[in-house]
C-alpha cells in the first residue's frame, strides 16, 4: 500500500473508530475492530469481529459498524 493511500485509510479509521480487514490478512477472510477505552480514556484493549467470505456476502458493513460500537460500548461499560 503506498503511504498516501494508508494515510487515508488511518485517517478513516481515526473518524469511523472502526478498522476494517478486507482480505489483506488472508484471501476469504474478514474483520473489524475497534477500541476499548478505559475510565480514564485509553485503548486498553479491542473487540474484533471476523468473517468468512460466505458469511460476509450476508452482511451489512453499516450494520456490522453499529453493532460493534454498541458492543464496545457495552463492554466499556464494565471496565
Amino acid at each position: 500500500m503506498e503511504e498516501a493511500a494508508y494515510v487515508a485509510e488511518l485517517r478513516e479509521v481515526a473518524a469511523t473508530g472502526v478498522a476494517w480487514n478486507r482480505q489483506e490478512a488472508e484471501e476469504g477472510l474478514y474483520s473489524v475492530a475497534a477500541p476499548l477505552h478505559s475510565r480514564d480514556g485509553q485503548v486498553r484493549h479491542a473487540v474484533a469481529l471476523m468473517f468468512s467470505h460466505e458469511d460476509w456476502q450476508r452482511v451489512e458493513p453499516e450494520e456490522i459498524e453499529t453493532e460493534i460500537r454498541s458492543l464496545t460500548g457495552n463492554v466499556e461499560a464494565l471496565l
